[in-house]
């Protein structure tokens, strides 16, 4: 399936669907996709660990502390990303 939304000349990510990426937390490795089971926005911090600790609202939103590796066709991530489960 690809998606693309139209934002003109920016990210090569903006727009489409995110790629489901392994994922290292301090909970070990895991698939960012199964984040999205619980059908929870997930805010991905992949900047500096405990960066968005005083988000509000925890029982809404997945605050994810993480990085991986930009290998293959995936390019550098933002620092951070809020993913909305469609």
């Amino acid at each position: 399936m690809d998606i693309r939304y139209d934002f003109g000349e920016t990210h090569p990510l903006l727009g489409r669907r995110m790629p489901d990426l392994d994922l290292l937390t301090v909970h070990g490795t895991l698939r960012l996709f199964t984040l999205l089971h619980e059908a929870r926005p997930v805010l991905l911090n992949l900047g500096e660990p405990g960066a968005f600790n005083g988000v509000s609202r925890p029982d809404r939103v997945q605050l994810i502390d993480a990085d991986y590796n930009a290998i293959g066709s995936c390019p550098r991530l933002a620092r951070s990303m809020l993913l909305a489960p469609c």
